[in-house]
């Protein structure tokens, strides 16, 4: 079964705009671009699904410029653990606010590049994103807010490796207290021992620390499981962007990390909540995940060693795995994951308008553009969609055959290579190959002739071109955050080059691996 990628593109004007309540007077243009992604049966996909009658998924913004009453915070917000949690960013450029839906995105990271900086996640892009969790913030704050439910406190707090300042966290205090019905309630609740540092020196804002919320211990749980998988220790020096980790790896974390691919376990020296984006992914994985002190001392012995992993509500195992234990998990593990997809039409080469299609239209155009469609044609107040069109998924599928990188892509996928390293590089030259080979001249015409009436012949106007997967929004698979969105693209020839760009995202290095779960 292939794998099929859209593309959506909206009209761009610079950075997000303040967040208001009432619907833009003059919604963006939007382009969605259809793509089919040759994928042997190795990969995450499998048998194709009947082409029946699909229904369109609830609509619900996907974030809110405040939150005014419970059912709101209830509406945004999840429950794990005893704690029910929101979150939310402050742009430091425009001071909005936006409280997204953590449901549809697990990590303020994936909201931020994906419906606020609306451009790819690349490595060069999130090196200079992660500035925003060092004392000199460029861009957002980032924060959870949280009701502790068995203490009945709420607090706010940032990621435990954010290194903000007092003032920063004055200004979220500020923000978050005009903007949430419950704000008077709400204390700043330090997560690591710089951050309780920056504590002690606020007078103007109320603080409560883990020590008054949680019983100190050396043992916390996370999620509750059982894995086996080979132990390895993450060295604290070598940069978040140059680490890779295997599916088959039990991981031993000294420092925190803003974000993980799928490892097997997951055990944290430094640990607070149920709530930091590592947790919320090892929850999301169903992979054992617990805080353990001193833990790279605790489990020396063992590292580099296949282990079998238990973690419980009130202890741990860490121990030898039997060759029992070895064998059973690697039979779990030699099925591919079964995620069952609408079957493709890839007779269609229409680049269709989105205020025509509906949501059949998902075999030809994906989840999201067909989802779109359904919005358009429901006219529901508050939810104005920008005009657009797309590329169905025929036009992707022919791109690999021309190139013959349907053959190399079902090859990678028949044997995928073992280590994670090399599986990164593998899949960087794949992605460099789609781009760099040649549109067809069908299509340059098709996309040069939409964008002309989508944007009245006006060169100026500028697009967003994203995702539009029957890889993604689905029940078993949601792909959030995982595919590029590339911003103010103008000019059909620029279009065209930023549809290679995200049809070759749907090999990003996190998008496979998470797939593959």
């Amino acid at each position: 079964m292939r794998m099929l990628l859209g593309i959506l593109a909206l009209a761009s004007c610079g950075r997000p705009a303040e967040p208001s309540e009432k619907a833009p007077t003059a919604p963006p243009k939007l382009v969605a671009a259809g793509a089919a992604a040759g994928a042997a049966a190795g990969d995450a996909a499998g048998d194709a699904s009947p082409a029946e009658t699909v229904e369109a998924p609830p609509v619900r913004r996907l974030w809110a410029p405040r939150l005014d009453t419970e059912t709101e915070f209830l509406a945004y917000s999840k429950e794990i653990g005893g704690e029910r949690f929101a979150k939310f960013v402050i742009d430091l450029h425009s001071d909005a606010i936006y409280y997204f839906d953590v449901d549809v995105y697990k990590v303020h990271k994936d909201f931020i590049f994906q419906e606020l900086y609306k451009k790819p996640r690349t490595k060069a892009a999130t090196k200079v994103f992660d500035r925003n969790y060092g004392p000199h913030k460029t861009d957002f704050l980032m924060y959870y807010l949280i009701h502790h439910l068995n203490q009945d406190v709420w607090t706010f707090a940032f990621w435990d490796g954010d290194l903000a300042t007092a003032e920063h966290v004055r200004h979220a205090y500020r923000r978050m207290k005009a903007t949430f019905y419950n704000g008077d309630q709400v204390k700043f609740r330090p997560d690591s021992n710089y951050q309780e540092g920056v504590a002690r020196k606020l007078s103007d804002v109320p603080v409560v620390f883990n020590d008054q919320l949680y019983q100190a211990a050396t043992y916390q749980a996370f999620n509750k499981g059982t894995a086996v998988g080979t132990l390895r220790v993450i060295p604290p020096d070598v940069p978040e962007s140059e680490l890779t980790f295997d599916p088959d790896e039990i991981v031993v974390i000294h420092a925190p990390l803003s974000d993980i691919t799928p490892v097997a376990g997951i055990v944290s020296e430094t640990f607070s909540t149920p709530l930091s984006h590592v947790s919320l992914r090892a929850k999301g994985w169903g992979i054992p995940n617990i805080g353990l002190k001193e833990a790279t001392t605790r489990l020396a012995a063992l590292v580099g060693k296949q282990v079998y992993f238990e973690a419980r509500d009130a202890d741990y195992v860490v121990r030898a795995a039997s060759d029992a234990e070895i064998a059973a998990a690697e039979a779990r593990a030699s099925p591919a994951r079964h995620i069952a997809l609408p079957v493709a039409d890839l007779s269609v080469t229409e680049l269709a308008p989105l205020d025509r299609m509906r949501a059949g239209d998902v075999v030809a155009y994906g989840t999201k553009a067909s989802a779109l469609g359904e919005i358009v044609a429901a006219r529901l107040p508050g939810f104005d969609v920008p005009p657009g069109f797309g590329v169905p998924f025929a036009y992707y599928d022919a791109h690999l055959q021309a190139s013959g990188l349907d053959k190399q892509i079902a090859a990678f996928l028949a044997a995928p290579p073992r280590d994670a390293a090399t599986r990164k590089q593998r899949l960087q030259a794949l992605r460099k190959a789609i781009t760099e080979a040649p549109a067809s001249d069908e299509l340059r015409a098709r996309v040069a002739e939409a964008l002309d009436a989508l944007t009245r012949h006006d060169p100026a106007v500028g697009v967003f071109v994203r995702s539009s997967t029957n890889a993604e929004d689905l029940a078993e698979f949601s792909g959030a955050g995982l595919y590029d969105t590339l911003p103010n693209v103008k000019g059909s020839d620029a279009v065209v080059a930023a549809i290679k760009q995200v049809w070759a995202s749907l090999w990003n290095f996190a998008a496979y691996e998470n797939r593959q779960r």
